[in-house]
């Protein structure tokens, strides 16, 4: 099983799932807006990258949590998204 985890949106959920994936050994790339969680989120051990395309690149499975629709859409259609990203791996399960 892949041990690379990408989470994209490090809030009260996403800081919540980091803690446990890096506890239990896994590597953890995330993505927030906010500096301050951003910074939270690498004191606990996480690796904090630009935007979600690139969390997408560097880890096996990505896990969305953000707040509402108009963020989904920009995680996954925006110009920084994981859209092409969802296409290849959705290819490799068929």
């Amino acid at each position: 099983m892949d041990k690379r985890i990408g989470i994209i949106d490090l809030g009260r959920v996403g800081m919540v799932a980091a803690e446990k994936y890096i506890s239990e050994g896994y590597e953890v790339f995330g993505y927030d807006r906010q500096p301050e969680v951003s910074a939270a989120f690498t004191r606990i051990g996480g690796t904090h990258l630009e935007n979600p395309a690139s969390v997408a690149a560097h880890a096996g499975i990505v896990v969305v949590l953000v707040l509402n629709d108009t963020q989904v859409l920009d995680v996954v259609l925006g110009d920084q998204s994981i859209r092409g990203l969802i296409i290849v791996a959705r290819e490799e399960f068929q």
